[in-house]
């Protein structure tokens, strides 16, 4: 069963499925309380869990809060201003289907959109133990492309929650140096980079 962590709704008609939607603002500012109205809609479905952290601390603590909360034997991660193609989780899964125990997480390829524009397919992708080609800059991946193996993950270890920056990095060096990559040759997510604090350095 996939778990699905993240800030935004995407449940699809599947029983084998759960999302958890961690907030990552102040408990009692208006931003939650908005967000508590918007869902308040979900909160009878039982694959779906909505966790309200006591402060907010960064996206680091965020993410690790939903990966333990999470039940799945998969774990993926969505930010709330990006999104999937609808067959994203399908089709990673199928790929763990086909590949060994030291696969250790599914990525794909990655549009970074603006509007309603395209505006760069990103090409950066390798298979296999990538930490070098990461640490290069000859590789990249977001975190909203990954699927993880649950048990990976826990053995590996999570966000460095002291990092305000970069978690992503420090985490896919980590695990690349004990698991394998596998990329699915097809564009499945959509990154928003209208904002300039979302766009890659």
């Amino acid at each position: 069963m996939p778990s699905l962590v993240g800030s935004e709704m995407c449940i699809r008609d599947s029983t084998n499925i759960e999302l958890l939607l961690v907030n990552d603002n102040e408990p009692f500012d208006k931003y939650t309380e908005e967000l508590r109205e918007r869902v308040a809609q979900y909160e009878r479905d039982s694959r779906f869990h909505f966790i309200v952290q006591n402060k907010h601390i960064n996206g680091a603590v965020a993410r690790n809060v939903g990966i333990r909360e999470a039940k799945g034997e998969y774990v993926a991660l969505l930010d709330d201003d990006d999104w999937w193609e609808t067959d994203k989780i399908e089709k990673q899964v199928n790929a763990f289907q086909t590949i060994g125990a030291d696969y250790g997480v599914v990525s794909c390829k990655v549009k970074r959109v603006k509007g309603e524009n395209c505006f760069e397919a990103w090409p950066r992708y390798a298979d296999g133990y990538v930490y070098k080609d990461i640490l290069a800059l000859r590789a990249s991946y977001t975190t909203d492309s990954l699927l993880f193996r649950h048990t990976a993950l826990d053995n590996v270890g999570y966000f460095d929650e002291g990092l305000f920056r970069h978690q992503d990095l420090q985490l896919l060096v980590n695990f690349t140096y004990q698991y394998k990559i596998y990329v699915v040759d097809e564009y499945l997510v959509n990154v928003d980079v209208s904002d300039a604090n979302n766009r890659p350095n």
